[in-house]
């Protein structure tokens, strides 16, 4: 079986509906109260962002970088700093 993934406001919604028909008109079904149990649970957890994707610099994006270094003067950390600045514009 396959997890599946639903909205937070939909899960309220499905939680409240088998919650009042278990209670009115099931009468304690257990396979339900195991259901509404586990939607409880997870609505119990808190709310985690979303994750993006990482996205690195292409060889298109870092060649430039390189090139336009004057290799007899500049420092290492010079470059991994301009590095640093053009992976944050990218996955701002």
């Amino acid at each position: 079986m396959s997890a599946i993934t639903i909205d937070r406001s939909v899960a309220l919604q499905i939680y409240g509906a088998l919650w009042f028909a278990n209670a009115s008109h099931w009468g304690g079904n257990k396979k339900i109260e195991e259901a509404i149990d586990l939607i409880q649970s997870v609505l119990e957890q808190p709310e985690q962002k979303p994750r993006r994707e990482w996205r690195g610099l292409t060889e298109e994006e870092l060649l430039p970088l390189l090139h336009s270094c004057d290799w007899r003067r500049m420092h290492l950390a010079v470059l991994c700093r301009a590095i640093e600045q053009a992976l944050k514009e990218k996955n701002a």
